[in-house]
């Protein structure tokens, strides 16, 4: 099981659910940010047309998929889920390449497309300029993996338990 947000998120994206080589991983991950990164504005300030644009040529296109492939994928040997908060509501969205024990993820499950979670799960605020399209989610959040504090909330997180505390 591989998850994440923000980078963490492409980078389990690209590695679990698009079973690219570590070597792969880094080339893909080094095209997308000399496209998407601007070089002469404020640091670390992106455009997210330009993610969107170049998530789907760097990171699906390339490796044989239509733009329209799912994150979903149920035979996978790995599970792959990566989070954001929703803007509208606040709560903590994981989107994953199979169905969870957290919630009935199958709505999104059926619907999300590889770019579209590397978009969503890239979609900090603070950072990011133009529209987030179809997902409006923002990577900044309490919610994010880097900060819990538990196993077993990022087990409840990934939809592997369920959260009895509701």
């Amino acid at each position: 099981m591989i998850g994440g947000t923000s980078t963490g998120g492409l980078i389990a994206t690209m590695l679990g659910r698009l079973r690219m080589t570590m070597d792969e991983c880094i080339d893909a991950y080094t095209t997308l940010s000399d496209k998407v990164f601007e070089k002469e504005s404020h640091r670390g300030r992106f455009d997210g047309a330009e993610l969107e644009r170049a998530a789907k040529k760097t990171i699906v296109v390339n490796r044989g998929l239509g733009e329209d492939a799912l994150l979903k994928d149920l035979g996978s040997p790995c599970k792959v889920f990566v989070c954001a908060t929703n803007k509208e509501t606040g709560d903590t969205v994981c989107l994953a390449n199979y169905h969870t024990l957290r919630s009935d993820n199958s709505d999104l499950l059926n619907a999300a497309t590889v770019w579209q979670a590397c978009r969503a799960i890239s979609a900090a605020t603070t950072f990011s300029t133009g529209k987030r399209g179809t997902f409006k989610f923002d990577a900044d959040s309490p919610h994010n993996p880097d900060g819990l504090h538990s196993s077993r909330e990022i087990k409840i997180l990934a939809g592997l338990v369920e959260n009895s505390r509701r």
